[in-house]
Protein backbone atom coordinates (compact mmCIF):
# COMPACT_ATOMS: atom_id res chain seq x y z
CA UNK A 1 0.00 0.00 0.00
CA UNK A 2 1.33 3.48 -0.83
CA UNK A 3 1.83 5.83 2.19
CA UNK A 4 -0.64 8.18 2.58
CA UNK A 5 -0.81 12.05 1.53
CA UNK A 6 -1.34 14.62 4.16
CA UNK A 7 -1.47 18.00 3.53
CA UNK A 8 0.40 21.31 5.00
CA UNK A 9 -1.89 20.99 7.96
CA UNK A 10 -1.26 17.03 8.21
CA UNK A 11 -4.94 16.02 7.06
CA UNK A 12 -5.28 13.45 5.13
CA UNK A 13 -6.88 13.42 1.58
CA UNK A 14 -7.61 10.15 -0.12
CA UNK A 15 -8.70 11.88 -3.62
CA UNK A 16 -7.46 14.76 -6.20
CA UNK A 17 -9.76 15.37 -9.26
CA UNK A 18 -8.83 17.56 -11.60
CA UNK A 19 -10.12 18.27 -15.16
CA UNK A 20 -10.61 21.10 -17.90
CA UNK A 21 -14.43 21.91 -18.81
CA UNK A 22 -15.67 24.40 -20.96
CA UNK A 23 -17.19 27.75 -19.33
CA UNK A 24 -20.67 25.98 -20.36
CA UNK A 25 -19.74 23.05 -18.56
CA UNK A 26 -18.23 25.35 -15.46
CA UNK A 27 -21.59 27.27 -14.58
CA UNK A 28 -23.59 23.89 -15.40
CA UNK A 29 -21.07 22.37 -12.32
CA UNK A 30 -21.24 25.29 -10.13
CA UNK A 31 -24.93 25.26 -10.23
CA UNK A 32 -25.37 21.75 -9.48
CA UNK A 33 -23.13 21.99 -6.47
CA UNK A 34 -25.14 25.20 -4.99
CA UNK A 35 -28.38 23.05 -5.17
CA UNK A 36 -26.96 20.10 -3.81
CA UNK A 37 -25.41 22.18 -0.66
CA UNK A 38 -22.78 20.17 -0.90
CA UNK A 39 -18.94 21.65 -1.55
CA UNK A 40 -16.60 21.07 -4.63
Amino acid sequence: MSTKNNDNHNRFRSQTIAFRVSSEEEKLINSAVALSGLTK
